[in-house]
């Protein structure tokens, strides 16, 4: 009864029950018949509603929309009908959870529909703009049922599959590229082809890698007939590995202002950079506890990567190992990663990156990715909370450092720059 009953029905079901108990003690038996009119008209009410519910299944429930991919910041039309394919009339039909947090409604719509006839409709339109990467589900939402005086409701899930990608914007990596070239801090010389360089040997396949540099020869000589692929001076000496550790924490922050969406916006932007210089880029995270490698330009990563979740359970272990397996002594190594507080960063897990010399640890700032308006409204001084994480990710900093590993505390704003300007310190872009 509980699922079935609204706070307005149990409400005046407590006032009823009090008002009996009253008459009888009274002995106000005037009062008592009206109570009993009453409780009789609720229970008549009750049973009209329960003949609904059966009619609640019966109803047909459709969604459209105008395109099933788009950009963060883009918007797309939908619309929802709802058919009465039953024998009765429903009184009040509510819409709940019909649209995901991924998206904003832009129009003032009424979720409802009132005395639904059997055969009729009724469509309800909304405007959405995405405001957060991932793949998400538009079929999915709840159906409530309502008697005419709001004493009793019925919920129905619909289960649908719907499923809308929205991938990161692209044209912001490209921005902050050009204004980059423009201040001088990268090259702008043209893309090297590969091909045109010194032979340097070969090398296992890896997905993405152009099929035009596949040594046929090898594969023929290869036990299992697997590809290999001619690797060139140029492949060695720019060959960058951006590794996302997406921990449960990198869902921190805002609806499209994540620390996991800065961090795929970034590795679109760095890989625009490498392959403007001619090289490689990998990009590593984890899915569903296995480590996956996705490889390509700024268009194919833009593709792939607006799928990665964060994950409760991450063996960052698996993730490094996984790396180096897929780069060579000469590759650049960037781990993008975040410990907030208490968690410590085990550098035991980077034990076998001590002798590489090109890599670079770049931790999250939890802090950044707070709302203005969570600010606004603590203190004047920084909340205890704030102070504790900071001090949390110096030390982390601290003990990293220590390790011989180039650290870094980056911010949601500064993320992308700090990368930039490690590229510069190496000279790894520097004809």
């Amino acid at each position: 009864m509980s699922r079935l009953i609204t706070r307005r029905g149990f409400s005046i079901l407590s006032s009823l029950f009090v008002f009996i108990s009253i008459a009888i003690i009274s002995s106000e038996f005037i009062f008592l018949t009206i109570s009993m009119f009453i409780f009789s008209i609720f229970l008549v009410e009750l049973l009209i509603f329960l003949f609904s519910v059966k009619e609640l299944s019966l109803l047909k429930i459709s969604r459209d929309v105008s395109k099933s991919r788009l950009f963060v910041g883009d918007t797309i039309s939908s619309s929802i009908v709802i058919q009465n394919d039953g024998f009765r009339t429903i009184g009040l039909i509510k819409l709940s959870k019909d649209v995901p947090e991924e998206f904003l409604n832009l129009v003032k719509n009424q979720p409802y529909a009132i005395n639904l006839i059997p055969g009729g409709k009724k469509e309800i339109s909304y405007e959405l703009e995405a405001r957060q990467m991932g793949r998400v589900n538009l079929g999915k939402f709840e159906l409530n049922l309502f008697d005419k005086f709001g004493l009793f409701y019925k919920t129905r899930i619909i289960e649908n599959e719907n499923f809308i990608s929205i991938l990161p914007d692209i044209r912001i990596g490209r921005g902050i590229i050009d204004s980059s070239v423009q201040l001088g801090a990268l090259s702008s010389t043209t893309r090297t082809d590969p091909l045109g360089s010194d032979y340097a040997g070969i090398r296992e396949y890896n997905p993405g890698d152009d099929y035009r540099r596949i040594s046929w020869k090898q594969m023929a000589k290869s036990s299992r007939q697997e590809p290999r692929i001619k690797q060139f001076d140029l492949d060695q000496r720019i060959d960058v590995n951006l590794v996302i550790l997406n921990s449960k924490s990198m869902n921190d922050g805002e609806i499209g202002k994540r620390k996991l969406d800065s961090v795929v916006q970034t590795a679109i932007t760095i890989s625009s950079v490498v392959e403007n210089a001619g090289g490689s880029f990998k990009v590593i995270f984890s899915e569903n506890g296995i480590p996956k490698t996705i490889s390509g330009n700024q268009y194919d990563l833009c593709n792939n990567l607006y799928r990665i979740k964060a994950e409760s359970q991450i063996n960052t272990k698996t993730l490094i190992n996984h790396a180096i397996i897929h780069g060579d002594t000469s590759s650049i190594y960037l781990f993008i990663m975040d410990r907030p507080f208490p968690e410590n960063i085990d550098t035991d897990d980077f034990r076998n990156l001590y002798n590489r010399s090109l890599v670079n640890l770049f931790l999250l700032d939890t802090t950044s990715y707070i709302s203005e308006e969570i600010t606004k409204k603590s203190q004047k001084n920084i909340p205890e909370l704030f102070q504790n994480e900071r001090s949390h990710l110096h030390k982390q900093l601290e003990i990293m450092k220590q390790k011989k590993f180039r650290a870094e505390l980056c911010t949601k704003d500064n993320l992308v720059k700090n990368i930039l300007d490690s590229f510069s310190r190496i000279q790894i872009l520097i004809e």
